[in-house]
This record gives C-alpha cells, sequence and structure tokens, in this order.
C-alpha cells in the first residue's frame, strides 16, 4: 500500500519492515518515545484499548530512496474519550464507523517524526493518511493531541485537515533546578507549605518512595489495579486493563522507571515513568483512594519524580494531562494541545 506524491514516495504497511530505519527517524527527529519501534510493536501485541488495525507510513525521498518521515496510524472503534471528534466534525457518530487516528488517546504529545517537515511532505502525508481512511471505511481521520504552538500544528492548518483546541499536557523545566528540595523552595508559599505538608504526613504515616526498573510481575499487576481504578474514577474505566498494561510495560525495552509509594510494604500508590533521553515522562499513575490515607498520594508522587527525573540528568518532566489546577498550582506550565480531523 502507498503512493506517489511528487517527490515524496509513501508506502503504508501492517507492519514496520525496516526498525533501523524507522528508530533513525524517530531518534533524529527528536520524537518521544512513544513512537520507537518497540514501543509500537509492545502497543499492537498488548493494545490498552481495542484497535482495529495499526499501520506504520513510511515516506521516502523520490531522488534518493532516503527515509525522510514515519507516522504511525491507529484504526479504532469510533470513541470520543476527550470530547473533540464530534466538535470539530457534526456528523461523527460514537460507536459508529471507526475513526484512523495518529496518535493513540493514551499519548500526549503527537508528532510527525521527520528529519526536516515542510509543507510539501506534510501535504504528502495528509494525502496518503486521507487514502488509507478511505480505503479502511472509516468516519474521520487524523492527527489528535499535537502541540499548539508547534511548527506540525502551523503545517496542519495549510491542509484540508480542521484544528480544534482538545486538552492540554503539562511540563516542568528542570533546567534551573538541582534537587527537588530547589523546586520546591522556588514555588508560592501556599503550595510551597501545602507539598512540604504531604511529605511530613508521608513520612509520619510509614511511607516510603522507591524506583523500580525491573519490576516482577506482581507489582506490574497491581500498579496497573491501582491505574484502573483511579482511570475508573476520572470516566475512563477501561483503559488500563491489567494484564494488556502489564504486557505492555514488559514490552518496551529501556527506559521504564516504576515510582512506587508504600506503606508497611503495601502498595499505595504508584506512577509509570519513563526516561527518554532529557526527558522524563510521567505517563500514568494510580493510588488508592485519596481518602484512605493521610496524606497525598500525587504530592508524594510528583516529588518523587522531580527526584528521579533531576537524579538522571533530566532537563524536562512531562507531567500529562488533566488535573489541570492542581498541576498549575505545583508549577507545571500548561500546553495546550489540539485535534486535526477531518470527515471521510
Amino acid at each position: 500500500m502507498g503512493g506517489d506524491m511528487g517527490e515524496h514516495v509513501v508506502e503504508v504497511h501492517e507492519e514496520c519492515v525496516d526498525p533501523v530505519g524507522w528508530d533513525h527517524v524517530v531518534d533524529r527527529s527528536g520524537a518521544p518515545l512513544f513512537y520507537r519501534s518497540d514501543v509500537l510493536r509492545s502497543y499492537r501485541r498488548h493494545p490498552l484499548q481495542e484497535t482495529l488495525d495499526q499501520y506504520y507510513l513510511t515516506v521516502r525521498r523520490r531522488r534518493t530512496g532516503a527515509v525522510e518521515a514515519v507516522l504511525p496510524l491507529f484504526r479504532l472503534p469510533a470513541a470520543d474519550p476527550l470530547g473533540v471528534i464530534g466538535s470539530v466534525l457534526p456528523s461523527f457518530r460514537e460507536g459508529g464507523d471507526p475513526v484512523l487516528l495518529s496518535h493513540v488517546w493514551h499519548w500526549y504529545d503527537t508528532r510527525l517524526p521527520a528529519l526536516s517537515a515542510d509543507p510539501a511532505l506534510v501535504d504528502a502525508v495528509c494525502q496518503a493518511v486521507e487514502s488509507l481512511a478511505a480505503e479502511c471505511g472509516v468516519q474521520a481521520f487524523g492527527f489528535i493531541n499535537v502541540l499548539e504552538d508547534s511548527e506540525l500544528a502551523t503545517l496542519l492548518g495549510k491542509t484540508r485537515l480542521r484544528g480544534v483546541c482538545a486538552d492540554a499536557r503539562y511540563t516542568v523545566d528542570l533546567m534551573a533546578f538541582r534537587t527537588a528540595e530547589d523546586y520546591i523552595t522556588g514555588l508560592p508559599r501556599g503550595p510551597r507549605q501545602d507539598l512540604r505538608r504531604q511529605l511530613r504526613r508521608a513520612q509520619a504515616a510509614g511511607a516510603r518512595t522507591a524506583v523500580e526498573t525491573e519490576p516482577d510481575e506482581a507489582t506490574l499487576r497491581d500498579v496497573a489495579s491501582l491505574c484502573r481504578a483511579t482511570a475508573a474514577k476520572h470516566g475512563n474505566p477501561g483503559w488500563y486493563q491489567p494484564a494488556r498494561l502489564t504486557g505492555f510495560v514488559h514490552g518496551v525495552e529501556a527506559g521504564l522507571r516504576l515510582l512506587t509509594v508504600r506503606i508497611a510494604g503495601r502498595l499505595v500508590a504508584a506512577s509509570i515513568s519513563f526516561t527518554d533521553g532529557t526527558v522524563f515522562h510521567n505517563w500514568t499513575a494510580g493510588s488508592l483512594p485519596p481518602a484512605r490515607l493521610s496524606f497525598s498520594p500525587y504530592a508524594v508522587l510528583f516529588h518523587a519524580s522531580l527526584r528521579a527525573a533531576l537524579d538522571e540528568g533530566c532537563e524536562l518532566l512531562e507531567g500529562g494531562r488533566r488535573n489541570d489546577d492542581w498541576k498549575t498550582r505545583l508549577g507545571m506550565t500548561r500546553r495546550p494541545l489540539s485535534c486535526w480531523l477531518a470527515g471521510t
């Protein structure tokens, strides 16, 4: 499957036929680990949400045959967990024909990994995605969770895709800090005092934090159960099936950092995190109901994340989406996300 797009040749496969070439583009472009071939392969084997098909789009330069860009695509059931597809496409029917998206809803930083993105390349990619959408019988296609002020958003704005503000992700620039205490000291008085209060309460309760790089199966199952219960509380009960989440995490070849909070050996909170060069991703987290604890488990996990990221020499902490007020209060930077979609 593929097409001739002027100076570009676009190929679409159902397998990653050249993992080395794919990962070269991902690494050179600075795209996050969500685009690495091992992560995509693990997701294919253990999809965190129902996935009908998974595709690998590759763009080559016609004259040289060199790989210029790559893009994963997912044919998914027609769901709209962020409530954005319907706002762009009034004809969208939840539960109707599938959608074709890059990336999946679980990832919060969508890119077009490319050695050099320009309007011609982005247009070629969008034409190929539209052709694939027509072939595989979907009602809508496009990109979700694109940073609103990114070059990709600007280039997508020149295509026939329609954009809408969808959500936001949160980051912490770590460059100015040597320790987690340095960061806490720089917070406004109210948040600073509250964070320290929560850490004292956790210490009094006997809570202990750890960073695990090779967690055992039982620990991962317990973490998955906490993540599932927390997602359900926020309206997404099917997002983290324990068996799938455990299988997916085991399949990621490098960078896992499991942050755990235990009391008397019992797991009460955890964050599944990843190192990715100079970026520390707090990908997902879960805890016992906070009302059952004498401290905020998420405050303790945030502090543990700061320490882990700084200990690893990371320059940026990715804090994921949602919990806007709490993350803003803790000094995280809000980074609006957009979705770019079209109907077939």
